[in-house]
């Protein structure tokens, strides 16, 4: 009891980073000398990972496990009593003996009944993979067999752990290496993972590079059987009836005979039966009836490449072969890839590694655009469209392109409004025309000054801006790459689209505050330029900020029609520049206005906009049907006009 307590308190001063002094005196004569190595090891498990030099970073949890780790001395040396750390030289010795030395006596038992321990104490240089104690006890009746076979014409597969020369783990790069064996010439499947994890057919490596006389010994946890007598991916899916219907959608998809090819190795996640049977009965006819879809829905459940459980102790992405990303995660009860859970995990093929899942991993290309916003958390959004029975328009097989506002989106309009939307099936049914578009519109045909019919109407366009931080669509910033779907695509929005119902000179003359710049606008002859569907900006000063002028220079400009035009054109830009776009803190965004003067939008400290670094514009930007609206209290001095105020 007393020699556990000192290993957990030796573990927590390791984990929170304690010099060696601080660990108490029992571990201190191990851990504060040389040659000293270090086992971690997960709570509840026998799994023991990361066998190297002390001062290595420990791990504060393995797999939702915590940690603990137990000192020895490294490979050739030992204890010698009274000093610090392992300052004895061991002799090296055969690799029998090696094995004796490392307490695996059951794999010299087995080495002894197949007739290996001559060849193993004098033979060489060989790279021996030994199995611990505990994997040759737990290993199948039909595997332990193999070890010793009772023809006597039938090799032992002891062989298959032998490999001709000497292979130094330690120097090995991460990657994916094979080795020929003294077992049939057949190869075994070495790969080094991140974190120090390296696998040998998927059994972990617990002590590498002890060195002996004759090689190298290598302890694993597992018991090998060779690769080729495995068969294929293919055969390890159509030999077990647990995956019937994973078998009928390889058929459906025309892959199977992918997973028959013995030059590229990969990892399959087969769903089991119970895994196929959560799947709603319409999708899991799709997937068992047609090709297309199988061919989606199956290319997300194979991974390029060998990824065994014990690749990762924590997480990592992986690329499924439709290029999407996955996470595979490692739990306190077990391995995930995403939400599916390995239930079956390890089966080793000559052409990669199979894992049984309890989960069908549905690709965003197959699932609905409904759907799919309710695993973006575009929770506001789908309640208020479920509650005014507008879903349909996400449904279906017709193609469709949201515009989806986030959460904070909605929490930023009036309450009044919010409310409408809520208590307003009509209200809401508008609103999501608006933000829908026909057909699937990805991110790549986004294309700036353009405008875009919505299912509102024609009359109810989009504006589509590009601007160096990204896309703005009328005045919502795109967040996030576009998620394209089934049946469509969903762009993400920080804003709620308002469906403009005026255009830009239809609010000047609806607005009190802007009635000189409406007699300005008509005397000048733009109106009609405000009024066309096209683009633009308009600054546009208030009666307040005609006030400020002198009577004599006002009345001056609004009798010249044609000096008044270029004064006004100096508030006009060809464009639309929308708040999003305008850059934040120690920017400025420069544009020439049609009279050919530049503007310069920025941002000042309470993060409002500013014209020309001078003049702050309204806090509120007003959509028009064909541009967007900017009030400022202040004229802009003009190169037309340098006198007039």
């Amino acid at each position: 009891m007393k020699h556990l307590v000192y290993i957990i308190l030796g573990v927590l001063s390791l984990v929170n980073g304690a010099r060696h002094r601080r660990l108490p005196a029992y571990l201190r004569r191990y851990a504060e000398g040389p040659n000293v190595c270090v086992v971690q090891q997960a709570y509840g498990t026998g799994d023991k990972y990361f066998t190297s030099c002390f001062g290595g970073k420990a791990m504060r949890m393995i797999c939702e496990r915590p940690t603990f780790v137990n000192f020895h001395c490294c490979s050739g040396y030992h204890k010698i009593k009274g000093e610090k750390g392992c300052t004895g030289v061991s002799p090296v010795q055969d690799i029998v003996k090696t094995a004796r030395s490392l307490g695996q006596m059951e794999f010299n038992k087995y080495a002894r009944q197949a007739d290996l321990l001559d060849q193993l104490s004098t033979g060489g240089a060989y790279t021996v993979f030994v199995p611990n104690n505990r994997a040759f006890r737990e290993a199948p009746p039909d595997v332990k067999q193999s070890l010793v076979p009772t023809n006597p014409a039938d090799e032992s597969t002891m062989l298959y752990h032998i490999v001709p020369g000497r292979i130094n783990i330690g120097d090995m790069r991460r990657g994916d290496y094979a080795y020929n064996t003294l077992y049939k010439d057949e190869k075994l499947r070495v790969i080094k993972y991140a974190f120090g994890v390296t696998t040998v057919n998927c059994a972990r490596l617990e002590r590498p590079d002890e060195l002996a006389t004759n090689g190298i010994v290598h302890v694993i946890d597992g018991v090998m059987k060779p690769l080729e007598t495995e068969g294929t991916l293919a055969e390890k899916i159509f030999s077990d009836d647990d995956y019937s219907q994973f078998q009928l959608a390889l058929f459906t998809s025309e892959m199977a005979n992918d997973l028959r090819r013995q030059d590229v190795e990969y990892t399959v996640l087969a769903p089991n039966n119970k895994a196929f049977a959560k799947l709603p009965s319409e999708l899991l006819d799709s997937i068992l009836t047609d090709t297309d879809t199988a061919q989606k829905v199956l290319k997300k459940h194979i991974i390029k490449g060998v990824y065994c459980k014990d690749a990762v102790v924590i997480a990592m992405g992986v690329k499924s072969l439709d290029q999407s990303m996955m996470m595979m995660k490692c739990k306190r009860d077990g391995v995930y890839f995403d939400k599916a859970r390995v239930v079956d995990g390890d089966v080793s093929a000559s052409n990669g590694v199979l894992h049984g899942v309890d989960e069908v991993l549905i690709p965003e290309s197959v699932k609905e655009v409904a759907e799919v916003a309710r695993e973006m958390r575009l929770n506001t959004l789908m309640e208020l469209a479920n509650q005014a029975k507008v879903t349909d328009r996400l449904t279906g097989k017709k193609e469709v392109t949201l515009l989806a506002p986030t959460d904070s989106a909605f929490k930023k309009l009036p309450p009044t409004y919010l409310a409408a939307l809520r208590t307003q099936p009509l209200a809401m049914e508008k609103l999501m025309d608006y933000h829908t578009m026909k057909g699937k519109i990805t991110s790549d045909q986004l294309v700036g000054d353009q405008d875009i019919n919505t299912n509102l109407g024609l009359s109810a366009k989009i504006k589509v801006s590009i601007y160096r931080g990204g896309v703005a669509i009328n005045n919502a910033k795109v967040l996030d790459k576009d998620r394209v779907c089934g049946n469509g695509v969903i762009h993400k929005i920080d804003t709620v689209l308002m469906p403009p119902e005026d255009t830009l000179m239809g609010q000047v003359m609806a607005d009190p505050e802007l009635s000189t710049l409406r007699q300005a606008l008509e005397t000048a002859g733009l109106s009609e330029l405000l009024s066309t569907p096209v683009q633009l900006t308009l600054l546009a000063p208030t009666n307040r900020a005609f006030d400020s002028m002198s009577q004599r220079n006002l009345d001056r400009l609004l009798t010249n029609p044609d000096r008044l035009k270029k004064y006004l054109e100096r508030h006009i830009i060809n464009r639309m520049v929308v708040r999003c776009a305008i850059p934040k803190k120690h920017s400025v965004y420069t544009i020439k206005s049609r009279q050919g003067d530049k503007i310069d939008f920025s941002r000042d400290s309470r993060n409002d906009i500013m014209i020309n670094k001078r003049k702050r514009a309204k806090p509120v930007e007003q959509m028009a049907t064909n541009g967007v609206m900017y009030k400022i209290d202040d004229v802009l001095k003009c190169s037309c006009e340098p006198r007039i105020r």
